[in-house]
């Protein structure tokens, strides 16, 4: 029903020279038919950096994507457990292209569905270099009206509401705990002036929904990355103490509710070892689609 990663894995064989592109309809367009999948690659390669970023396209119109956006890599591939024949030439392709890159940068992570990053971690294995950590998520999505139950959960009092920019360092204390809970990963240092501006520039530009109750500001959630068609959500967050109200439930519901209209739907990610928090998003109404992964070096 959501999953539009309509392009065979062995279309690739006959057309396996990656190339380098810059921006251009053609990339917008693969990277639109692989959504919800491809939102954080979209995000990336509209905010591409030139002389740092790069794009590869595999084929024509009908082909992967792989950017590079910094340290991070993000294939776009469509894979669907292609044949162990069929990785042949596009491995070998995907080392040739990679060689000079990673030995420019020193490649923190790979996103994306598990099948395309797990494809592209060979790839860069062959060149002696291996994940340290992987993260394994529920791509979840929705594209109907959040359930009844979810819009009225949570505490009677509960105000939901835009934030202010006074809410600002209330918002960075929100913004801290989900990163030190859910982002940071073994040898990641939690940055406090780095998690400023994202809090900063999420208020300016109206992308985050905040939870008070008892004249205290007790959850957030925001928008990640917008396609034309799909908006990803998350830093969904609320402090232990104020965990099991319903207050997540209510909060990111009524957040869909106001991203929805005029949009095919509204995805997040689950981690796979959070089983309250994929109950919360069943709950609200959304429905598992693939696997995703991030790979972490």
């Amino acid at each position: 029903m959501y999953n539009t990663r309509v392009v065979p894995y062995k279309q690739y064989a006959g057309d396996a020279q990656w190339r380098s592109v810059r921006k251009s309809d053609d990339v917008i367009y693969l990277l639109e038919q692989f959504a919800p999948s491809s939102l954080a690659a979209y995000t990336r390669f509209e905010n591409m950096k030139v002389g740092r970023d790069r794009v590869w396209t595999l084929g024509k119109r009908n082909g992967g994507v792989l950017i590079q956006s910094g340290s991070s890599l993000y294939p776009v591939f469509g894979c669907s457990r292609p044949s162990p024949e069929d990785r042949v030439e596009p491995l070998k392709n995907l080392k040739k292209i990679l060689k000079r890159p990673l030995e420019k940068i020193t490649l923190h992570a790979i996103q994306g569905i598990a099948e395309d990053v797990e494809f592209l971690e060979k790839a860069i294995g062959e060149l002696g270099v291996f994940p340290e950590q992987r993260i394994l998520y529920d791509l979840m999505v929705i594209n109907r009206e959040p359930s009844v139950v979810s819009l009225n959960a949570g505490p009677a009092g509960l105000v939901l509401r835009p934030p202010r920019m006074a809410d600002a360092e209330t918002l960075f204390e929100l913004q801290a705990g989900y990163e030190k809970e859910e982002v940071l990963t073994k040898k990641s240092v939690f940055v406090p002036a780095v998690c400023r501006l994202l809090v900063e520039r999420s208020i300016r530009r109206g992308q985050v929904l905040i939870a008070e109750y008892g004249a205290r500001v007790v959850g957030k959630v925001n928008v990640n990355a917008v396609s034309p068609t799909w908006v990803q959500i998350g830093g969904v967050y609320v402090p232990p103490e104020f965990r099991g109200m319903g207050i997540a439930s209510r909060m990111v519901a009524v957040f869909v509710q106001g991203l929805l209209p005029g949009r095919a739907g509204v995805s997040l990610f689950a981690k796979r070892i959070n089983a309250p928090a994929r109950a919360v998003y069943r709950r609200i109404g959304f429905a598992p689609l693939d696997s995703y992964r991030i790979s972490y070096y």
